[in-house]
């Protein structure tokens, strides 16, 4: 089986969020404490992803990948995919071409994507240059960008 189920997310001071609460849920919590760490089920596995500077995590539709926002060894925010089974399976590179040009950036979080496929997700993308921020509808097979549009 290589479904991702049971996702929790678990903030610094122990506060559980888990898939099945709202966001209304989720803003009515005590305290705005980051999630540090990720928890989820692959058949009969426990798999986990902590960082103490925290995480931004989305199932990929599909549920065969999470997707997963925190900074790589150079301090910038990084955007990596996760197979079920929780071996990474790429972090993409904080340069994507957007308008045919290649643009040195930073992903910054997750969202649902506008195009609906089982196995891609947006990032949000910013620009160097000008701070422009852009989505980008990512693969979580592949690592291809999908779909490049500017954010407004």
């Amino acid at each position: 089986m290589n479904k991702i189920t049971q996702l929790i997310e678990i903030c610094r001071d122990g506060t559980v969020i888990d898939e099945a609460m709202t966001i209304e849920d989720v803003i009515a919590l005590e305290g705005n404490e980051k999630v540090v760490e990720v928890r989820w089920r692959n058949g009969s596995h426990s798999i986990s992803i902590r960082d103490d500077c925290g995480l931004w995590v989305k199932i990929v539709a599909g549920g065969s990948f999470v997707a997963v926002s925190r900074y790589d060894e150079s301090g910038k925010h990084a955007m990596f995919v996760f197979n079920a089974n929780g071996t990474q399976r790429f972090q993409l590179p904080n340069v994507q071409i957007i308008n045919g040009k290649s643009e040195d950036g930073e992903f910054l979080w997750i969202e649902e994507p506008y195009t609906k496929s089982a196995n891609v997700f947006r990032a949000i993308f910013e620009r160097v240059s000008d701070h422009s921020q852009w989505w980008l509808d990512i693969n979580a097979e592949s690592g291809e960008a999908v779909r490049v549009h500017e954010a407004r």
